[in-house]
């Protein structure tokens, strides 16, 4: 795993979920960081925000889809970044290549976090934070998918980045193209099962 970075970090997290609260928690606060919150929606998140003084806020970690719209968390996230430069980090139960992609281009985003995984990619985004962009969302999809392919095939997260990497190799693709089909591949086989 990934150390965590050794700037201490005050996080708001943005879920309707308990659990994930726990987990994080669990992860990131060892490591010096503080949890500063906790909202059940994007709407929350920016009155929050507001009350406790966006300037003792450094990241968000929010679920992009929580309700009570579809996409309340992006949308927020969006606006939290346009208020006052706070990046996030989007922690997920989505596969949906298409949707990871989009994300992937928003400038407020520096990481994707899969739910269905052991967070052990969470750190690599905190410690990964002044690196050029683009390279962090790509490691979000990967990681990801690496997810996805793990839980699907019941396989460790290395081999699913083995099978990963030599599909991009074997295919002379990239690795997120690679990362995304395959996502694609095994969502077709869940389908095609039921």
């Amino acid at each position: 795993m990934a150390p965590i970075v050794t700037i201490p970090l005050r996080i708001l997290i943005a879920d309707n979920e308990k659990k994930s609260l726990q987990k994080i928690s669990k992860l990131l606060e060892p490591g010096g960081h503080t949890i500063v919150g906790n909202v059940p929606n994007g709407i929350d998140l920016l009155t929050f925000s507001k009350t406790i003084n966006p300037d003792n806020i450094d990241l968000y970690i929010v679920e992009p889809l929580i309700p009570p719209k579809e996409n309340d968390g992006v949308t927020a996230s969006k606006e939290a970044y346009r208020r006052w430069r706070k990046p996030s980090i989007f922690y997920t139960q989505t596969v949906d290549p298409a949707l990871l992609n989009a994300w992937g281009q928003e400038e407020h985003i520096i990481g994707l976090v899969s739910k269905k995984s052991d967070l052990s990619t969470l750190p690599f985004f905190l410690g990964t934070a002044r690196r050029e962009k683009t390279k962090r969302i790509e490691h979000g999809i990967i990681f990801a998918a690496m997810s996805f392919v793990a839980q699907r095939s019941d396989t460790t997260m290395h081999e699913a980045y083995e099978r990963i990497y030599n599909y991009a190799k074997n295919s002379q693709i990239t690795s997120v193209k690679a990362a995304a089909e395959i996502v694609e591949i095994f969502d077709n086989l869940d389908k095609k099962m039921k």
